[in-house]
Order: C-alpha cells, then sequence, then structure tokens
C-alpha cells in the first residue's frame, strides 16, 4: 500500500517540479542574458546585495539554511518546511544572477520542490514523519532531474544525497544506507526509487513540454586506452576530490569570517557585492560570474579558450557569492570548476584533443560526485549526459573524488 501511495503522490510531485523548475530556467536565462548585455547592472550587485540580506535577516533559519535544511527533513522529518522556501529561493537567486553573483541552479530548484511539494501535498494529507521523509527525497529527485534534464540521476541523486550523513563522522564510501536510522525512515529501495523514477521522469518531460532547453553538449569519444591514460584518471579523481573539498571548505570559511566580522546580517552580501566588484576589476574578466556556462562548452570542446587556472577563478568568485549571503546552487559551479580543472589537467599532460575533452566531461561530474558525496548518481548522471562510452572511466574518477573528500562536502547535517 505505502508504494502505491508513493507512487501515486510522485505523478503530482513530478508536476510542480517541472512547473517550477521551467519557471525557475526561464526566469534565469531572462536574468542571465540581460545581465551579460546590460553590463553596467553589475555594478549594482551591492543594492542587490542589501535586499537578499534584508531577506535573509527576516527569514527563518531552515530557509537561510538552503538545501542543507531540507536534505535534513528528508532525513527524518521533525516540521513543515516553511511556505515562504519556494517563493523566497527563487526570487534571491534570480535577483543573485542578474546582476552578477557567481552561483547555480540545483539548490533552488531542490528547494523549490520540496518546499512546494510538502506545503501542497504532504501538508493537506497530513503524512505520517517517515511518509513525510520519503515524500522529500522523492521531490529533490524530481527538482535535480528536471533541472538539469537527466531524469535517471535525479532519482539516484534523491536516494543517495539524503541517505548518506554529512556529520563529520567517517563512513565507509559507496555506503548506501545511514547507520541505525530510524525505524520509520527505512524503506527498501524499491518503495522509494520507483517513485522518485516516476516524479523525475515527469519533473524532465513538464520542463521540455514547456519549451525550455538544457546545455547543450558536445558529443565525446570513448577513452584512448593506455597505461598513461589510466595513471591520469587515476591521479585526476584524487585532485579532482581536493577541488571538491578546497570550495566546500573556502565557502565555509567566508561565510564563518563574515558571520564573525560582519555581525548585521544585511551587510554581509553588499560587503560581498564589493569584494566581487573588486575581483573583476583585479581579473579583468567577468567569465566567472552567473553560472559561467560558456566555460564548461570550452572545456568540453578540447579545452579551447580555457586558461589552466580558470578552476581557481570559479571557486573563489562562487565560494565569496555564497559565503557572504547570496543565494544559488553549488552544483553547476562545481560542473563548470571541474570542466576546467579536467581540460587544465590533460593538457598540462599533453594529451589529444579528444583525451582534453573527455578528461573535461569526467571532471565535470566527479569533482560534484566528491562535493556531494553522490559517486552513483554522478556516474549515471555521466552515461545520460556522454554516454555509456564514459562509464568506466567515470566510476574510476568519481569514486576517487568521494573517497578523498568524505565527510568535508557541501551537504552538512549538523549531529
Amino acid at each position: 500500500m505505502r508504494f502505491a501511495k508513493l507512487s501515486i503522490l510522485a505523478i503530482p510531485v513530478g508536476l510542480l517540479a517541472g512547473v517550477s523548475s521551467a519557471l525557475f530556467l526561464w526566469l534565469l536565462d531572462v536574468a542571465t542574458n540581460a545581465q551579460q548585455t546590460t553590463t553596467w547592472l553589475l555594478w549594482l550587485l551591492p543594492v542587490a546585495g542589501l535586499v537578499i540580506g534584508l531577506i535573509n535577516q527576516r527569514s527563518n533559519q531552515i530557509t537561510n539554511a538552503g538545501t542543507s535544511a531540507v536534505l535534513s527533513q528528508a532525513r527524518r522529518s521533525t516540521s513543515a518546511l516553511p511556505g515562504v522556501l519556494a517563493p523566497t529561493v527563487l526570487v534571491t537567486t534570480v535577483v543573485t544572477h542578474l546582476f552578477g553573483g557567481s552561483a547555480g541552479r540545483e539548490g533552488t530548484a531542490l528547494q523549490m520542490s520540496a518546499g512546494l511539494s510538502d506545503r501542497l501535498i504532504a501538508g493537506p494529507l497530513d503524512l505520517d514523519p517517515g511518509t513525510r521523509s520519503t515524500l522529500l527525497r522523492v521531490s529533490v529527485a524530481a527538482g535535480f532531474g528536471a533541472v538539469f534534464g537527466v531524469p535517471i540521476a535525479g532519482a539516484v541523486f534523491g536516494l543517495e544525497v539524503v541517505r548518506k550523513r554529512s556529520d563529520h563522522r567517517t563512513e565507509r564510501s559507496f555506503r548506501w544506507l545511514p547507520r541505525n536510522p530510524p525505524r520509520s525512515l527505512r524503506p527498501s529501495g524499491a518503495i522509494t526509487i520507483i517513485p522518485a523514477l516516476i516524479a523525475s521522469v515527469i519533473g524532465d518531460r513538464v520542463v521540455l513540454g514547456l519549451g525550455i532547453g538544457h546545455l547543450e553538449l558536445p558529443s565525446i569519444p570513448g577513452p584512448e586506452w593506455s597505461f598513461r591514460i589510466g595513471v591520469l584518471l587515476i591521479i585526476a579523481g584524487v585532485v579532482f576530490g581536493l577541488a571538491a573539498i578546497a570550495f566546500a571548505g573556502l565557502t565555509r570559511l567566508i561565510g564563518q569570517l563574515f558571520r564573525i566580522l560582519i555581525p548585521v546580517t544585511f551587510v554581509r552580501p553588499v560587503v560581498g557585492a564589493l569584494v566581487l566588484l573588486i575581483m573583476v576589476a583585479v581579473s579583468g574578466t567577468r567569465d566567472y560570474l552567473g553560472l559561467s556556462l560558456p566555460l564548461i562548452t570550452n572545456a568540453v570542446t578540447a579545452g579551447v579558450g580555457v586558461t589552466s587556472l580558470a578552476f581557481v577563478g570559479k571557486i573563489l568568485f562562487t565560494a565569496v557569492t555564497l559565503g557572504s549571503g547570496f543565494r544559488g546552487g553549488e552544483v553547476t559551479p562545481l560542473f563548470v570548476i571541474g570542466a576546467t580543472l579536467g581540460a587544465s589537467i590533460a593538457s598540462l599532460a599533453d594529451l589529444s584533443v579528444t583525451s582534453v575533452a573527455m578528461f573535461a566531461a569526467l571532471g565535470m561530474l566527479a569533482v560534484f560526485a566528491g562535493a556531494a558525496r553522490t559517486p552513483w548518481a554522478c556516474i549515471v548522471m555521466t552515461v545520460e549526459l556522454f554516454g555509456w562510452h564514459l562509464a568506466v572511466p567515470a566510476i574510476v574518477v568519481c569514486a576517487l573524488s568521494q573517497w578523498v573528500v568524505r565527510d568535508h562536502g557541501i551537504y552538512v547535517e549538523k549531529p
């Protein structure tokens, strides 16, 4: 009965995820185009920071905690998600991108999907805590699958990211179930994965049906296997994990410094905006603002136009943006960091053009695999985006990246 109930509920969850993601992606596209074509908008970033800071100051703890709070509720539902979560994260993320903040989009899609499903489905039906938590996992899967156009990876992500704990305790790599979860939160894999897949597929179909497209990536040829390539894959997997640690650690450190040095909440994004403007002036480029999708495209096109330290720039810009209080996700910046880093590694090793593109594609998913500690989802996503011929190298780099990161990822749940 529970399986049938969740499978039926997955349909409206998918619809909500699809409609909200489509609206978000459309607004994000409008904001990105405006930011790129209207250069003076960047100079209003401090004003945008003030607006977002005032919203942050008036928001509750769950709304400000973002994706980590949603994942905590999906592990063990203790209360309803706030009704303002979806509109708040939508508005603040679009404002962040409109005026040039460096951030992603998955966090917004996940929070919107979870917030809407919790308020419009779980709440009115008065679901028990166990079923409510499971439905949140399904909504996370739907949001991820819809916003990136990877429904199968979305379903895997929804289970994997929720079931992996992030409370600074060492756990075995690739561990699927948490240690000693509450009895009410122990659904079998089928009870959760099938509804998650239903919701994720529906969400993806709704987005496409509404005419919203995703980033078009070039086809990547298979690996030119050799002993040297094998060794470089191992080295790259470790480096990808270190990059994930650097991103998560620096973002967290900047957030702590801003809270210590600037006690007034609404002032933090204003100062962060001023720092970003200085960084743009010093670096002489706007490539690291917004989603930075052209960097991904260039990296997986044999690293064309990508500097060897582009990944450092994206780490710094995104860490300041999110650490100072601007809103947005971490996944797309991690894609950019991984793709540019992978292209740099292959270029420094003087590999062929096809190998440079392959390492960029692998890095795009492996850095995220480590940071989010979701290797299986990223392996599946590699296959969905680039094909089965990259499955084996994806397993190598994603597994190593996650093994290196361990408990230093981006989604942290306090014990």
